[in-house]
């Protein structure tokens, strides 16, 4: 089948700026929102806001194969 005619992959992770999901563990609950995404050589490079007992970003490259943490900032 021609390339141009076989489905885009979708990325491992949302990429989408404002996309917003949470998480519950037994003593804590934090919730992580895309701020900013870049498109990059294999990718996307997204920077994750995450509010837990204060809050930070962290930046990722997020591709077909997954997602690769670039910076933590917490």
């Amino acid at each position: 089948m021609p390339k141009h005619l076989m489905p885009k992959d979708e990325p491992y992770w949302p990429t989408t700026v404002g996309t917003k999901w949470g998480y519950d563990h037994k003593e804590f609950t934090f919730t992580e929102q895309i701020t900013r995404a870049e498109p990059i050589k294999d990718g996307v490079r997204v920077t994750v806001r995450v509010r837990m007992k204060g809050e930070w970003d962290d930046t990722y490259d997020v591709g077909t194969a997954g997602a690769t943490q670039r910076t933590c900032d917490s």
